[in-house]
């Protein structure tokens, strides 16, 4: 009795146990999530779904063990330690003043704040907004007016560079090369310090607003051709990204959007060391 007890459970386990595997069960534990990133998605951001145009974003976010919240879902108030992160990508419609001191706060309490702008081109004074907050943040950093353009390390179409200039520090380790797929320069002041620069031969572009017929889009959905006119900038070159560094928290400044992104044709997060750079952020 007791072996035939004995041979009817172990056929029970053997039923369960193939139960699951046909039903797809996992036996590795989910990756546990420790902090949430909080990503804005309600101020005209880069003028497109957020979800849709960082979705390799987001899913390494989770793989690091992040959660991933939207301000159309939860609000712009995040909170230290509830949140670890907070990502603002060319906001087009100006922060309240409820919700620049809720990310001054933030940042001061020990958040992580990632800012990204973008090319002047073909949006007039897109980085207007982000650079106010700079201001009221007191980051020390301004997202220029202009396209960065290099004849020598152009990446696939102009408007697109490559470089490999980095400032040692946490955010560049490892990094050999990244690319810019359409990006302002960064110009610095009290707290920030730049870790990209680009090559020496880049130059910037300043489009003039007349005549421009395009539609509303980034700078990666169009082709971008310099004039015959180069500024060159010799004195320290053209800073690519910067970091600051206020009260207990951290600014992250890049002059792209799209270093990040995998929309259209191209998954340039995965271009060069692209993805290593926000990952080291990401852990910065």
């Amino acid at each position: 009795m007791k072996s035939l007890i004995w041979k009817l459970g172990l056929f029970f386990l053997i039923l369960l146990f193939g139960a699951g595997q046909l039903g797809g069960c996992s036996c590795s534990p989910p990756t546990e999530v420790t902090s949430l990133v909080l990503i804005d998605d309600t101020h005209q951001n880069i003028d497109t779904s957020i979800a849709n145009y960082y979705p390799a974003l987001i899913s390494t976010l989770r793989g690091m063990g992040y959660g991933v919240k939207f301000v159309s879902e939860v609000g712009l108030t995040p909170s230290v330690p509830t949140y670890s992160i907070v990502i603002l990508a060319a906001p087009l419609q100006p922060y309240s003043n409820s919700d620049i001191q809720a990310l001054s706060n933030f940042v001061n309490s020990g958040g992580k704040l990632i800012m990204m702008g973008e090319s002047d081109f073909p949006i007039a004074h897109v980085n207007d907004v982000l650079n106010n907050l700079s201001l009221a943040l007191g980051a020390g950093i301004t997202f220029d007016t202009n396209t960065i353009y290099d004849d020598e390390n152009t990446y696939e179409t102009p408007g697109w560079i490559e470089t490999s200039r980095f400032v040692t520090h946490p955010t560049t380790n490892g990094l050999s090369s990244l690319v810019y797929f359409g990006t302002c320069s960064l110009s610095l002041q009290g707290p920030a310090t730049p870790i990209v620069y680009a090559e020496d031969s880049a130059h910037p572009e300043v489009f003039p607003r007349e005549g421009l017929n395009t539609s509303k889009g980034n700078s990666v959905s169009i082709g971008i051709e310099a004039s015959e006119t180069k500024t060159i900038i010799v004195d320290g070159g053209i800073i690519l990204s910067a970091v600051a560094n206020i009260g207990n928290g951290k600014v992250i400044a890049i002059g792209d959007t799209n270093i990040f992104s995998d929309v259209g044709d191209h998954d340039y997060i995965y271009v060069r060391d692209n993805l290593k750079f926000f990952k080291n952020i990401v852990n910065w």
